[in-house]
This record gives structure tokens, C-alpha cells and sequence, in this order.
């Protein structure tokens, strides 16, 4: 690994850090450089702003998403989709759960002020519909159930998890009961 990707990911994992603990507003560049333990003028040669380190973080996550997508995305015809579900959704649960101050940043405090970060909301979500539209290709309303589900997904993780701050493992049982009603509910084609 060389010199400068050492150097930027020390940058993003002392920025992840950071942010946890004061929250995007209150972080400041000097707070990042000094947690990993570099030079103020390190961090220009990669990132231009506290703005741009953020972004680089979510889209770090997606990335990760991605990866976690694609990996379930050709499962439905090896296993029971319920089991795909619930596997996938125990999985993203637990990588959102990681970056569960980052999230909260992300969902309340810049979502609503950054085109940029409002635009990879979308498509993030978008993902999501998709992989759940093709999960449950054999039913036949499939595009109201995946919004069912992400929407589902999304109110247990913000509310219960990032709020409420519910037990992981709690949320993810709420999550499993919930998509077992809207499945029996469902008609398949």
C-alpha cells in the first residue's frame, strides 16, 4: 500500500471518528489532522473541505452497500427469498449499525442542506428498490412491496436505531416479523 492512500484513508477513519464524537458542525479539520496525527496541510492534499472528507465517507458506505448487494442478488433461486431477506437486511442492519453516528449526520444534519448528498440518497435507494424488485420478481405488486420494505427498513433504522437507539439485534427481529406480514399479505404471480 502506498504512502498517500495510508495517509487519506488515516485521514477518513480519523475524520469517521471525529465525526462521531462532535458531529459534522462541530468537527473541525485541525480535530481531523490532529486524531491522525498529521499536518493541517496534509489534509488539502486530499481532500478541499470538511464537506468533501464527508462525502468521500458516504460514499465509502455505498460502496460497501454495493458490495453487499451484488453478493445477494443472484440468491433468490438458491434459497427461500424470506431467508434471502432476512439475511441481507440482518447484514445491512449490522454495516449501518457501524456507522451509526455517521448515519445520523448523514439523515439529519446534511441531507436536507446538500444537493450532493441528497442526490446519492436517491440512488442509494433506489438500489435497494431495484435489488428488492428483483428479489420478488414472482410477485406480482413487487414494486409496491420493495418500497414497502425499504421504506420499512429505513423508518426502523432511523427511528428505532438512531433515535431511540434500539439493540441491533432487536430492530432486525421487528424488521423479520414486519416482512413476514407484507410476504402473507402479498400475492404472488
Amino acid at each position: 500500500m502506498s504512502q498517500s492512500v495510508n495517509t487519506k484513508d488515516r485521514l477518513i477513519w480519523s475524520a469517521v471518528k471525529v465525526f462521531s464524537e462532535k458531529g459534522y458542525f462541530n468537527a473541525k479539520i485541525s480535530d481531523i489532522v490532529k486524531e491522525a496525527g498529521l499536518a493541517q496541510g496534509t489534509f488539502y492534499l486530499y481532500f478541499s473541505s470538511k464537506e468533501d472528507i464527508f462525502f468521500q465517507i458516504i460514499e465509502l458506505i455505498i460502496e460497501q452497500i454495493q458490495e453487499v448487494i451484488d453478493r445477494y442478488k443472484h440468491q433468490k433461486h438458491k434459497e427461500d427469498i424470506k431467508q434471502v431477506i432476512h439475511s441481507f437486511s440482518k447484514e445491512m442492519f449490522f454495516l449501518f449499525n457501524q456507522y451509526r453516528e455517521v448515519a445520523y449526520i448523514y439523515f439529519f444534519q446534511l441531507l436536507c442542506m446538500q444537493e450532493k448528498f441528497k442526490e446519492l440518497y436517491i440512488s442509494t435507494y433506489e438500489k435497494f428498490i431495484q435489488f428488492y424488485i428483483e428479489l420478488l420478481s414472482e410477485y406480482r405488486d413487487r414494486e409496491i412491496l420493495a418500497g414497502m420494505i425499504v421504506s420499512f427498513a429505513e423508518k426502523l433504522f432511523k427511528l428505532d436505531i438512531l433515535i431511540k437507539h434500539k439493540n441491533v439485534e432487536t430492530v432486525i427481529s421487528e424488521f423479520n416479523e414486519g416482512v413476514e406480514i407484507l410476504l402473507k399479505g402479498a400475492v404472488e404471480s
